[in-house]
């Protein structure tokens, strides 16, 4: 779990959400971490590379058949 998804808008559920992680700190720590590792494996610029490659390489692909 790398965080917490609540509506746009509604409030009572993000202070919730927000509560909980001051409360716990072990937890705010997991979800740090775990938050991070995504970032750096889905959102790194090698990352994005490979997708926007693989992408144009799709693209490509369908225009030659």
């Amino acid at each position: 779990q790398s965080g917490f998804c609540v509506r746009a808008g509604a409030a009572a559920p993000l202070a919730e959400a927000l509560d909980r992680l001051a409360a716990d700190p072990e937890l705010s720590r997991r979800i740090g971490l775990a938050a991070r590792q995504r970032v750096l494996t889905e959102y790194s610029l090698p990352a994005i590379t490979g997708q926007t490659l693989r992408r144009y390489e799709e693209v490509l692909t369908d225009a030659r058949r």
